[in-house]
């Protein structure tokens, strides 16, 4: 059991022992205890905990709730508690100021677990599937995938460490309009660099990348495609580009500290 919870329950069972020995001394009248809350207070200035139980005996116990908070706290002992203050607000919540020295049992749990600092095992080792960047492989990342993948990459180490089985998918889309006209971009490119008088697609992709992509692809076949059938042309382009583009994205966001569990191709699923 973690520390702060060792603390809330020491305080509750403290609390609970107090309102009995008030009890024993015929100073409050109940049969059973009734159920009370002790909760971290909105306002910092509350204090570090408050509790209702003064309001949840007032029923009970016939007595204005302020009378019954000064009563518990005469009756509490907060040996083991930490707490530093007591003080009763409004119509009779207790609230508890504690001495910072609780912190100094952290220390030696930080060192003992060292980097599983931290972690829990809420997640029972369910399965959560964490998709994030998952920029279109037509071009470079911006800054604005720099953000989703500081945050997605963040969330899954979260859920990680929470105890939840955590793979992290880039959704290549590798399919659809946006590739068919990254392959008459890359088309009219081979075209262009090889000579040819041919007029870009107006809603092509007009990075300089997409030129550079397509040097290279000459670079490594030259014009054995200028001649061939539209279709082959266009899908040995895309091919070359997409595994380009690819390898570029999984290397710049391996650079940002980010790696991937699954790289899957929205084109697998239509084939």
């Amino acid at each position: 059991m973690r520390i702060v919870d060792n603390l809330r329950n020491k305080i509750i069972s403290q609390i609970t022992a107090a309102a009995n020995k008030a009890k024993e001394a015929g100073e409050l009248f109940f049969e059973e205890l009734p159920s009370f809350v002790l909760e971290v207070p909105r306002e910092k200035s509350h204090g570090d905990y408050a509790t209702n139980i003064a309001m949840a005996l007032t029923k009970v116990a016939k007595l204005p709730p302020r009378q019954i908070a000064t009563i518990l706290i005469q009756h509490l002992d907060t040996a083991g508690t930490f707490i530093k203050e007591t003080e009763i607000a409004g119509p009779g919540f207790i609230n508890f100021s504690l001495n910072p020295a609780w912190l100094d049992q952290l220390l030696p749990v930080v060192e003992d677990t060292d980097v599983n600092y931290g972690s829990s095992d809420i997640g029972e080792g369910r399965r959560v599937q964490v998709e994030f960047v998952s920029a279109n492989p037509t071009g470079l990342l911006h800054m604005g995938n720099a953000r989703g993948a500081a945050l997605g990459d963040t969330i899954a180490s979260l859920l990680d460490r929470a105890g939840f089985k955590v793979a992290r998918e880039y959704y290549v889309n590798d399919s659809g309009n946006q590739i068919q006209n990254f392959g008459k971009s890359l088309e009219a490119r081979y075209f262009q660099q090889l000579g040819q008088d041919v007029p870009f697609p107006e809603d092509g992709y007009h990075g300089e990348d997409v030129k550079e992509t397509v040097a290279g692809f000459i670079e490594k076949v030259g014009d054995k495609y200028l001649n061939s059938g539209e279709e082959l042309r266009r899908e040995m382009l895309v091919d070359y580009a997409l595994k380009e583009k690819l390898s570029l994205i999984e290397t710049a966001l391996a650079n940002f500290g980010v790696k991937y569990d699954l790289w899957f191709s929205e084109q697998s699923l239509h084939d």
